[in-house]
């Protein structure tokens, strides 16, 4: 059985917590939009897919970020082969301008960033420490985003 998709990447006001109070005021409906898709909690979220689903960004690292997982998949996995989560590989990763980057190597970026960043901050990222829970790892990456993966076939990211 392949476990529920989740989103992404951590985002700072995203929607993850309160999906279970937003999810049933969702009227039925054939098309789902989101305009300010961000993490898109609650389209990974929601039980059942619509018959169209399109997800919209202002910020086009999500919207690339979604179509590399969707049509690229295997690729971007492959990113995180041998990544190692420390403060040197986040501040080269923060140096590297994404234009100077392919589609897949930018995704895995801003994925790599969000996952180790603060608080899932995106402006003033500082690599994120914990005491509570485990940090970010790169191993079993595949698992964790097949089902989301998935979940994104049946939708188009503009």
């Amino acid at each position: 059985m392949t476990p529920k998709p989740q989103p992404l990447v951590p985002w700072m006001g995203g929607k993850r917590r309160l999906a279970k109070h937003l999810l049933p005021l969702f009227p039925e409906h054939q098309c789902y939009v989101e305009l300010f898709a961000g993490g898109a909690a609650l389209f990974f979220m929601r039980p059942q897919p619509a018959k169209c689903e399109v997800l919209n960004d202002l910020n086009g690292q999500f919207i690339n970020l979604y179509r590399v997982v969707q049509h690229h998949f295997d690729e971007f996995v492959r990113q995180f082969e041998w990544t190692l989560t420390s403060r040197e590989v986040f501040a080269r990763l923060q140096s590297t301008p994404p234009d100077v980057m392919t589609d897949i190597q930018r995704a895995a970026r801003f994925f790599y960033l969000q996952h180790t960043a603060f608080g899932g901050k995106t402006v003033d990222q500082h690599f994120g420490t914990a005491t509570t829970n485990r940090g970010f790892t790169a191993a079993g990456i595949a698992g964790r985003l097949k089902a989301a993966q998935q979940r994104l076939n049946h939708s188009r990211a503009v």
